[in-house]
């Protein structure tokens, strides 16, 4: 189906869910195949937008190619978020702890205008249709983790502008705790491959890099 955006401008958008994928990249790809916009849109079913400052949103589309809401200036490792403390960019809401307690900002940094990135965050990443028809998402990756690196980090090496926008604050339902033991295990495969395909040494490592902040309406 397709509606139009309130606005002074108005926009067509085309919802193309995808059922059944045996993976995200052959999901996704099945997207590009079905999708005719000049840009795509590849998100999660489990997020909520929060708040959108339309200028610098809109010159997200102007200024990048593929951009994301986080991500890494430099990627060294199979997950964007390894990167050292001054790499890390973006912002994103997720659900409190337990009954009671509020929702919290993950802030990777304080990004509030758009800045340039190598990787991004699979929870949305925006793509300019020519962009991801032509590199096209890595269907060796299996399962539903790391699609998102690989695709973002290749648009980079491939001299596309990849971006990180703080034109949108959203919110993230899913933990990582919530992984089902196939899932975690179809990840550490997939950090494997990404790290064998880019020659990354870093290891993998739980540490915490970023902060969090009680989120308030007012952020």
């Amino acid at each position: 189906d397709s509606f139009s955006m309130v606005g002074n401008n108005q926009y067509d958008i085309e919802f193309v869910p995808i059922y059944g994928a045996e993976s995200m990249t052959s999901g996704y790809n099945s997207g590009i195949d079905r999708a005719s916009g000049d840009w795509l849109i590849f998100c999660h079913d489990d997020i909520e937008i929060i708040k959108v400052r339309s200028r610098i949103l809109s010159a997200a589309f102007e200024e990048f190619d593929v951009f994301g809401v986080c991500g890494t200036s430099r990627c060294q490792s199979s997950n964007w978020y390894y990167s050292d403390p001054g790499e890390l960019l973006g912002r994103v809401v997720v659900p409190g702890d337990y009954a009671g307690r509020g929702d919290k900002i993950e802030v990777f940094s304080p990004v509030e205008d758009n800045c340039k990135a190598q990787a991004l965050d699979g929870i949305f990443i925006a793509s300019r249709a020519s962009v991801a028809r032509e590199l096209r998402f890595s269907e060796e990756i299996p399962g539903f983790t790391c699609y998102d690196i690989d695709f973002s980090y290749r648009c980079h090496i491939h001299g596309y502008s990849v971006g990180v926008t703080g034109g949108i604050l959203m919110k993230h339902y899913s933990k990582v705790d919530s992984f089902s033991e196939k899932k975690m295990s179809d990840w550490r495969l997939s950090q494997r491959i990404i790290s064998t395909k880019f020659n990354f040494y870093r290891k993998f490592d739980d540490g915490v890099r970023h902060f969090t902040v009680p989120f308030a309406e007012d952020l």
